[in-house]
């Protein structure tokens, strides 16, 4: 249900079109405080859905180059 999972780690197919896909259907089940952790981050292909991560009210906590953790805050 929405609001129900407290850490995510989005490592599937990094397609521009799966990757956004996967925004959207994941954000409304991370409850506020929990934790994205985006693998391939470095891929040209993920940028647009790690974007849609910061207008959808999260913040980007940690950056290891090939991979991120993003935090909900609200």
């Amino acid at each position: 249900g929405d609001g129900t999972i407290d850490v995510l780690h989005q490592d599937a197919n990094h397609s521009e079109a799966t990757s956004c896909e996967e925004v959207t259907r994941w954000t409304p089940k991370i409850r506020p405080g929990g934790y994205w952790v985006f693998d391939d981050t470095n891929w040209e292909s993920t940028k647009k859905a790690q974007q849609m991560l910061i207008e959808l009210g999260f913040a980007e906590i940690e950056d290891h180059v090939s991979w991120k953790v993003y935090r909900k805050c609200s």
